[in-house]
């Protein structure tokens, strides 16, 4: 599992989302005590192979070079604003 989520290269944070599912499932088979060599628990399975499957959906993400709508103008001052917020699951 750990090689399968550290393998999805997102350097922007575009698949943030995706990855936490997966990284959500993991904390639950380690605070299960799963050891490396055990099967995955059976209540956590559907959810791990469904999360495979919807990275097969990741080819065909596109993401634009440029985020500026065309109908903007010139700009002179942009801005990237980023919020962050916690819970006992997941962070962001």
């Amino acid at each position: 599992m750990l090689s399968t989520i550290a393998s999805v290269y997102d350097p922007l944070g575009f698949l943030a989302p995706l990855v936490l599912r997966a990284k959500n499932i993991l904390q639950e088979v380690c605070k299960k005590d799963v050891s490396w060599d055990e099967s995955l628990p059976e209540e956590l399975r559907p959810r791990w192979q469904q999360w495979k499957l919807d990275l097969l959906h990741l080819k065909e993400l596109k993401i634009p070079g440029c985020f500026e709508p065309k109908k903007m103008g010139q700009g002179k001052t942009y801005e990237l604003h980023n919020f962050a917020d916690a819970s006992t699951f997941r962070y962001g």
